[in-house]
């Protein structure tokens, strides 16, 4: 995302954002760090060689 509307919108270069599309709406709005972390914990890693 970039131009003028994303300042003014409060929004920061590099700024994690959720996006949620519906019929005629489209809303932007800040990702919450930890409940990003909370996805990473959820994931299930294994190690393939």
């Amino acid at each position: 995302m970039y131009g003028e509307w994303t300042s003014q919108a409060g929004f920061i270069n590099g700024m994690p954002v959720k996006i949620r599309v519906m019929k005629d709406c489209i809303v932007i709005t800040q990702q919450n760090p930890r409940e990003l972390w909370g996805c990473i914990e959820r994931m299930s890693v294994t190690y393939i060689n």
